[in-house]
Formats: C-alpha cells, sequence, structure tokens
C-alpha cells in the first residue's frame, strides 16, 4: 500500500503560479493532477485564506444538484489533492471551514504580488518604492487563474487587475513627476492595456505624453482603437476634451498636456517650454542656458504643486503675485479673473493692486481695455493668446482654457520706463500663464460667468 510522503519541508520547493498561469511546482516538477476537480479544490481553497464550509465547497465546485452526492465527492478530492501533493497536512479544518495550509497561500505568486505592493507603498524613499514596485509587476504575468472560467475566480481576478492597474498608474505618476517620460509612457500604456475604461482622461494622458515626445502618429493611432473600441464594444462615445486633444494632435500644435493622474501641466512641457515644430534649426548647444530653463522649470513646477491645492481666487492670485513679483524687476503684478470690471476692481488700495501708483494703474486699465477690445473683435470671440512685446507699460497674458475661452488676465507691469523685462522674464510669464490655462480649466473653478467685455 503506498503511503504518503511528508509535507515539502524546504520552503522554496513550492511555487505556486496563478498570475497568467495554474500551476503547483514542487521540488522543480509541476504537480500532475489526477482530476479536475482536485485541481480546482486547490486553487479554489488558495483564493481565500479564510477557506470554505464544505456545503460552500460542494456548491462550488459541483453546484445545487451534486448536493446528495457532494459530500462523498469532496471526501474523494480532498484525498486525490493530497496525494497529488504528497502532503497529508495540505487541507485542514478550523473553525468548521475547510482550508489550505498556509505554506501554500505564501509562496503563491500572487501573495507576493500584494506583498510587495504593501512594502513599496511603506518605503521611506522613491529608489525602494520603485524597486519593490518593478518586483511587484514582474510577478504579474497575466491575469489571475486564466484557465478558470468558474465565478468564484471572477473576484480575486478582478480584485488583482485593480491592484496591478493601479500600481501602473502610480508609477507612470512617479516617473511623470521626474520627468522620467518614456518610462512614464511604458507604465500608462500597461495599464490601459490590462483596463482600457479605467478612465478617459488616462488615455488623455498618453496621448498627449506622445505628442510631446514627438510620436504624434501614435498618439493618433492610440486615440482611433480607442473610439473604436468605446463605439463598437461600450457603445458609447469619447468626451469632447479627447476629441479636441486628437484634432490639435492632428495639425501639430498640441495645448492640452497634463501631469498623469493630477489636474497639473505637464513637468515636461514646464521644464523645457513647447516643443519645437521645426527640428531643423535647433539654437547651439549651452549648458548655462539649459540650467537656467531647468530652474525656471523647477520653480513653476513647484509653484503649480501648491496652487492646485487652492480653492479660492484670492489667494490663488495673492500667491502668482508673489510668485512673480519676487523673480520680476517689477512689484506690480495681478491675476484678475476673466471678467474683471477694471473700474471697480483697480481701485487705487483696494483688491491685488492694493498700494499701486494711480499711473500704474490707469496704464493696466488702458492695456486690458485694448486687449479685450481686439478679444472681441477676433473670429470666434477668441482672446489673444498673450502680448508679447515687452516694450509696453504694461505686459498682459490671456489665461485660457482649451477651446480658447478665457478665464484670466495675468498682469505685469513696468517698476519704471528703463526697467524692460528680459526675455528670460517674458519666459517665465509665458509659462506661468500655460501652467495656469490647466489649472483654472478644472471642474473645481467652474462653473464662470460667461466671457464679456469689461464696461
Amino acid at each position: 500500500m503506498t503511503t504518503a510522503t511528508a509535507a515539502p519541508s524546504p520552503a522554496l520547493s513550492i511555487a505556486v503560479r496563478t498570475l497568467g498561469h495554474q500551476q503547483v511546482v514542487l521540488a522543480g516538477r509541476a504537480v500532475s493532477w489526477p482530476s479536475q476537480a482536485a485541481r480546482d479544490l486547490f486553487f479554489l481553497l488558495l483564493s481565500d485564506p479564510r477557506g470554505h464550509t464544505r456545503s460552500d465547497l460542494i456548491d462550488l465546485l459541483w453546484g445545487e444538484s451534486e448536493t446528495r452526492d457532494g459530500s462523498n465527492n469532496l471526501k474523494v478530492t480532498r484525498y486525490r489533492l493530497r496525494q497529488a501533493l504528497g502532503d497529508p497536512d495540505a487541507i485542514l479544518e478550523q473553525d468548521g471551514r475547510q482550508v489550505l495550509a498556509p505554506r501554500y497561500h505564501e509562496y503563491a505568486d500572487h501573495t507576493r504580488f500584494q506583498r510587495l505592493l504593501t512594502q513599496a507603498r511603506g518605503a521611506d524613499d522613491r529608489e525602494r518604492q520603485l524597486s519593490y514596485t518593478y518586483q511587484a509587476l514582474s510577478l504579474y504575468e497575466g491575469e489571475y487563474l486564466p484557465d478558470q472560467t468558474a465565478p468564484w475566480a471572477d473576484d480575486m481576478r478582478n480584485t488583482l487587475r485593480t491592484v496591478y492597474v493601479r500600481a501602473r498608474l502610480e508609477l507612470a505618476s512617479r516617473h511623470c513627476d521626474a520627468v522620467e517620460c518614456q518610462a512614464a509612457v511604458q507604465n500608462l500604456a500597461g495599464a490601459l492595456r490590462a483596463d482600457p475604461l479605467v478612465g478617459e482622461q488616462y488615455h488623455r494622458n498618453l496621448m498627449g505624453c506622445l505628442g510631446t515626445l514627438g510620436r504624434a502618429d501614435q498618439a493618433i493611432t492610440h486615440f482611433r482603437h480607442f473610439l473604436t473600441f468605446i463605439q463598437r464594444d461600450v457603445g458609447d462615445t469619447l468626451a469632447q476634451g479627447t476629441l479636441t486633444l486628437a484634432d490639435q494632435l492632428k495639425s501639430g500644435e498640441v495645448h492640452s498636456v497634463q501631469h498623469i493622474g493630477s489636474d497639473l501641466p505637464c513637468p515636461r512641457r514646464i521644464l523645457h517650454g513647447r516643443p519645437q515644430v521645426d527640428q531643423r534649426h535647433r539654437p547651439p548647444f549651452d549648458l548655462s542656458h539649459w540650467e537656467t530653463e531647468l530652474l525656471r522649470g523647477r520653480q513653476v513646477l513647484s509653484l503649480m504643486q501648491k496652487l492646485s491645492r487652492v480653492h479660492s481666487w484670492p489667494l490663488l492670485a495673492r500667491l502668482v503675485q508673489e510668485f512673480l513679483a519676487a523673480r520680476l524687476p517689477t512689484p506690480y503684478v495681478c491675476l484678475l479673473p476673466h471678467d474683471v470690471n477694471p473700474q471697480r476692481s483697480l481701485l487705487p488700495g483696494t483688491g491685488p493692486v492694493a498700494g499701486w501708483p494711480t499711473a500704474v494703474l490707469s496704464a493696466v486699465q488702458a492695456e486690458l481695455d485694448r486687449v479685450t477690445g481686439q478679444g472681441t473683435a477676433r473670429s470666434g470671440g477668441a482672446y489673444p493668446a498673450h502680448e508679447p512685446d515687452s516694450r509696453r507699460p504694461v505686459l498682459i497674458h490671456t489665461v485660457h482654457d482649451p477651446a480658447a475661452q478665457p478665464l484670466g488676465w495675468l498682469c505685469v507691469a513696468r517698476a519704471s520706463e528703463g526697467a524692460d523685462l528680459s526675455s528670460g522674464d517674458t519666459e517665465l510669464l509665458a509659462r506661468v500663464a500655460e501652467a495656469l490655462c490647466y489649472l483654472l480649466s478644472q471642474p473645481h473653478w467652474t462653473p464662470r460667468p460667461s466671457p464679456k467685455r469689461p464696461n
């Protein structure tokens, strides 16, 4: 008579593969299951460390029609499972529930996958967080128990897919923070392949990232595949923002590129400015200029991270004013809402212009009248994006949303006749204005009054 061997002793001799596979390996050899029921019982118990009652196991494995003979079927299946594993203690009974021995849970790949992600969340530095997360993702070789079609596997399959997608998106966001664009795109694309319905904004993120990296053709291809999927398989339509971004990619001029997973603008665009449209005439390499550009970009990025937590216009305007006044050769900086009434809002001693000289206030008011007057005369009511002539007494940038609707006015007045803004100053203003375009387009800043010319 054949007797069962002792339970597997070396911990590393057990390997349970559930992600993209459905296999148990003992001492380097795959277990050969004597029956489909024995294999299903093992993985059913593996899916829940709490185990199941006998009646639940019978119902899940054979259905209600087999309830009368199910008890005998369960006994035979448990015996065959223990024989296949060579482990008489593979299944235990605790508090009236059948449970799988803890060692099989311990060395299952989906358990190690979740454990590594928990370690990543608890790590105190970026390198360890990335290391643990990438170790976890290397274990995810596919869906949980891909060969198992029974309903009991669906809950764990959906849970692990959600965890995997969230980890990919978090990685994409972390790499986006550090302007590691290639790694951000790879993780974002991986998340969308696993779950294309995780959120339409992530598809826009991917399209914007590809466009910023000079891969607009790939961005458009992704858009077309996503559009087909939504129309054919989901029976829905895409948001206007996605369609607008696709049109911008086709025209070669992308405006609405955002940080992955947040409402902030693209860090790469903030650090390096808009990508060059004509790459045939690049300026000579200048390391000091490059360092200055990076410093300016980091300053703007830090400002936007601070502003993203603000929900009131007065505080937003004050923070922008303090930031620019500390970096420009003028104290006369203000951010005004697009429906400003200069006669009321630019009174001496009030609001964001408190303490400004009357001559400066008059110049700002006159320039607002000039710019908004031009804006209402343009086709479609679109306001000019900004006034590039830094020799004017007041420089105004129009903060607008992706549809060119005005959101506010960023005004900078020269401190004196000879205090012209440098090219670096105007570049800083342009970047702040572009970043504000994204920020003020977010839902918590809406609804706004319809655009109108100041009285």
